[in-house]
């Protein structure tokens, strides 16, 4: 349900942002890589792949407001699984399979401050956004083996994860090379209960 909702949000805000790019705002869809940098979390996903959409209406000077809406899907790291739950079986273990995934959806309202003159050929900002920040990390299965001085034998598990929704902060640099292409380094840190999630994200844009 909470991730049917903030698709269903995601796509609102494309349909108002497109209906807007008539009206003077500038639209930057993108898409890169993100990693989740959470010390708990970190080594139980791998480098993942993210698609987003901003949107900035320029204000006198070097002010802008707008927003991003961007999915993050990160896979399974099966590793960094096994090295938390089936060492407690021996430390001789081995992982034979792994599935599962984590997705992120974030809703980011941003202002974007320009430090060199908007009409630059070589434009670099800076943006500050606070949103919510929607995770659904989906159920992990993990097969192996296990080997001790007096057994051996199969292991096979499912990890649960339950959904959260974040409220965070966004900070990042967008560099954009002569009004049409953006690249747009990104850091975000949440807090949905327990310790803070973070995560950093590099993109590539075109600006519309």
């Amino acid at each position: 349900m909470l991730r049917a909702s903030a698709l269903l949000v995601a796509i609102l805000v494309l349909l108002v942002a497109t209906e807007a790019a008539g009206q003077g705002i500038t639209i930057v869809p993108n898409a890169g890589i993100s990693k989740d940098m959470r010390s708990e979390t970190a080594n139980y996903w791998k480098m993942g792949f993210n698609a987003g959409l901003n949107a900035y209406f320029d204000l006198p000077g070097s002010l802008s407001v707008g927003g991003r809406v961007a999915y993050h899907g990160w896979g399974v790291d099966g590793d960094g699984w096994a090295e938390d739950y089936l060492k407690v079986y021996s430390a001789g273990y081995g992982l034979t399979s792994s599935s599962g995934s984590q997705s992120v959806i974030e809703i980011v309202p941003t202002l974007k401050y320009s430090l060199t003159p908007k009409i630059s050929p070589l434009r670099l900002d800076l943006s500050l956004g606070a949103g919510l920040f929607l995770v659904s990390p989906g159920d992990v299965k993990l097969e192996g083996s296990y080997r001790t001085a007096f057994s051996s034998g199969t292991i096979s598990m499912t990890i649960q994860n339950e959904s959260l929704t974040g409220f965070g902060v966004q900070v990042g640099a967008p560099l954009t090379i002569a009004g049409k292409f953006q690249v747009l380094p990104l850091y975000s840190l949440y807090w949905g209960g327990g310790d803070a999630y973070h995560h950093i994200t590099i993109n590539a844009g075109i600006v519309l």
